[in-house]
């Protein structure tokens, strides 16, 4: 069950929507919207905490940091979850990106890069830190998993859009 979000309101909060974002489902457009019209006016504490809790807050709570002007203050929050690992690593890595208002190249001052998971590289090279490279793999790979997803997040939930890789 979704922990209630007092900053949102009393709707049903559709966190799944936020997994693989799209403007062609409703549900996904409805919760982005509210979020980006909510958030910048909630407490940052309670947006903090969220992205303390399992995957399913911290994954809003990352957009919520998009819709943010001040989102730098959630970076060793976000610099944490990397680091520590997270389902959600490849939406960590976007809100990280805005956090940081695209300046990619201070995480490899916060991180180091080469020991996060697959996934969590990944995103980071889809948000544009190039040089981070995947190990070669046959069929499945979470790499290109997390850089596709981050990719989406980048075009649907990033405030403004951002092209991937940019």
């Amino acid at each position: 069950m979704f922990p209630r979000v007092p900053w949102l309101g009393d709707e049903q909060v559709l966190y799944l929507a936020l997994l693989h974002p799209s403007r062609a489902r409703p549900e996904c457009v409805a919760l982005l919207e509210r979020i980006r019209r909510l958030a910048p006016a909630a407490e940052p504490a309670a947006i903090g905490s969220m992205l303390a809790m399992s995957w399913r807050p911290a994954l809003v709570a990352c957009a919520a940091v998009c819709a943010r002007d001040d989102a730098e203050r959630f970076v060793p929050l976000l610099v944490a979850l990397l680091r520590d690992g997270s389902w959600v690593s490849p939406q960590v890595a976007v809100a990280l990106g805005h956090a940081l208002r695209w300046e990619v190249a201070a995480i490899g001052d916060l991180l180091e890069v080469d020991l996060l998971a697959a996934k969590a590289r990944g995103a980071l090279r889809a948000i544009g830190l190039a040089h981070v490279e995947d190990h070669p793999t046959v069929g499945y790979s979470e790499f290109g998993m997390g850089r596709g997803i981050a990719s989406q997040w980048l075009i649907e939930v990033a405030v403004p859009a951002r092209a991937p890789g940019a």
